[in-house]
């Protein structure tokens, strides 16, 4: 028996085979090479698609009836596609924006995208930093050691000894209509509604951002009094609100471009049902607005 092993495939699921053949066809520009339909032992009709990529397959398969798969958290796991040089990466940008392809750029040269599937993908300028093969595994090493050398160190002083610890997920906010204040915010953010609670109309929603890593959820409430701005003593508060920073504008020094592009972004806001607050305590730096249910929320012009 050998012992070299390769990779053939790696298989995934989907709820939804017709968007996901459209985002390897046509994003990442993957040649469909496969398809093949059949029944699961329960009697289920399952279709099963593959694609081309770098001397392995990608496989996706879709069952009759079984749900699309949770998202991933935090992007990982996720493929990692080198993309050769940065002339390479501006035109995967440009085709990415031709294709209306959502990203998150971390830094130039390195950006993520996810598939409808929730699978993501790391596009990156390939470097070199000359060293070889057997010195880089030797830096590996001796980093592994120093990395489990401080997490052993570090358990004693957890909380509970135990590595539990806690974090944000995001915030929930309170409203008359969950699903309609949702729908204003995935929309406004590029985001996904991607649950809701559909037995009780109205009463609950999950919004996510395309890589699944930030969410917004909305709840109702009965009765739900929207906060007054500014604010009044002895007047509902709104306790927090979001900043919401407009990224991608044109840079400083094309100014006239650059406030045209913010906007267009208020108001995009405005037709979707909200409105520009009266009070606006920070004028030619950052926009108060308020959403239709009444919270108010910030847009200024900035990275994400």
């Amino acid at each position: 028996m050998g012992t070299e092993t390769t990779t053939d495939h790696v298989a995934f699921v989907t709820g939804d085979t017709g968007a996901t053949v459209d985002f390897y066809t046509r994003v990442l520009r993957w040649p469909l090479v496969g398809a093949h339909r059949g029944t699961e032992p329960d009697g289920r009709a399952f279709f099963m698609t593959a694609f081309a990529a770098d001397g392995y397959r990608i496989e996706f398969e879709e069952v009759e009836g079984r749900p699309a798969p949770p998202p991933p958290a935090a992007g990982f796991p996720h493929f990692g596609i080198a993309v050769g040089s940065a002339a390479d990466y501006g035109e995967w940008k440009a085709h990415l924006e031709r294709c209306e392809v959502v990203y998150l750029e971390m830094t130039p040269g390195d950006l993520y995208i996810t598939d409808p599937n929730g699978v993501s993908f790391q596009l990156f300028v390939a470097s070199s930093d000359g060293r070889t093969d057997d010195e880089r595994a030797a830096t590996a090493r001796r980093m592994v050691e120093a990395w489990v050398s401080e997490r052993r160190a570090a358990v004693p002083a957890a909380a509970s000894g135990s590595g539990v610890r806690t974090r944000i997920s995001g915030p929930v906010i309170g409203c008359g209509d969950a699903w309609a204040l949702a729908d204003f915010y995935a929309a406004l953010l590029g985001w996904d509604v991607v649950d809701r609670s559909d037995a009780e109309p109205g009463g609950w929603a999950l919004v996510r951002s395309p890589n699944r890593r930030q969410k917004l959820e909305f709840q109702r409430e009965d009765p739900f009094v929207p906060p007054v701005w500014p604010t009044v003593a002895g007047e509902q508060q709104m306790g927090m609100h979001l900043d919401i920073a407009v990224e991608g504008l044109a840079p400083m020094a094309e100014m006239p471009t650059r406030r045209a592009q913010f906007f267009e972004v208020v108001d995009r806001a405005v037709a979707m049902g909200a409105h520009v607050a009266e009070h606006q305590p920070q004028e030619g730096r950052v926009v108060v607005m308020v959403d239709p249910a009444g919270h108010p929320f910030c847009l200024f012009p900035g990275n994400v």
